[in-house]
């Protein structure tokens, strides 16, 4: 679940940067 949740929030920063 960790690691789920990791990748999940890099990618949810990497959307927001890219979004931004």
């Amino acid at each position: 679940a960790d690691d789920f949740a990791y990748l999940n929030a890099r990618v949810r920063v990497r959307r927001g940067t890219l979004l931004k």
